[in-house]
């Protein structure tokens, strides 16, 4: 029989050595493939109908890089799973996967330059108008006041911060309407 110690110890190292650390390292990490002619055709041939397929599985993709499916092995596996194919009708491989997110990449940037040179054409620059306010500034207008506890109940607005006796009497009657219809509905 084994000391206690050294029980301990085997316990210590099984615990912390049966798994390996998870692989960090992105796939194709050192090197970047090269697509063939024959790999190309799995995404459509060039032009409108490869644009299509793609922006077919843009939004699906995107959702995956959002759940945090980032390498190709884990995209081709969802794709397969869901049962999206290739354009040829095939099963997704990672190598293929790669390339989709290369493709999808260069689909972006081909419809940003495309929606900048028409904004370009088609857009006419017009001088903007900003408001002047009452402090002879250009922004947002003042803030309305609050809206009052008597609301319905007319009262004047005075520019003194002084209110008449008369003014105070007529305040405080309206007041107590106010509330006692309240507590008897």
């Amino acid at each position: 029989m084994a000391s206690k110690g050294m029980v301990r110890s085997m316990q210590r190292g099984a615990r912390k050595y049966d798994r390996k650390p998870k692989d960090n390292t992105p796939d194709y990490a050192n090197f970047s493939p090269i697509m063939s002619k024959g790999e190309s055709l799995h995404f459509g041939v060039e032009g409108a109908q490869r644009d299509r397929f793609l922006n077919g599985l843009k939004e699906e993709v995107l959702g995956l890089f959002a759940s945090g499916y980032n390498k190709p092995v884990e995209i081709c596996r969802d794709l397969n799973r869901k049962r999206k194919r290739t354009f040829l009708g095939e099963m997704w491989s990672p190598r293929l996967c790669h390339f989709l997110k290369k493709e999808l990449r260069s689909l972006d940037e081909r419809e940003k330059t495309e929606r900048s040179k028409n904004s370009n054409r088609v857009r006419i620059l017009e001088p903007t108008i900003r408001p002047v306010h009452s402090k002879g500034l250009p922004g947002r207008p003042p803030r309305k006041p609050p809206p009052s506890a008597t609301a319905g109940v007319p009262v004047e607005q005075t520019n003194s911060k002084q209110l008449t006796n008369e003014e105070m009497k007529r305040r405080i009657e309206a007041l107590k309407a106010f509330y006692s219809e309240g507590s008897q509905a």
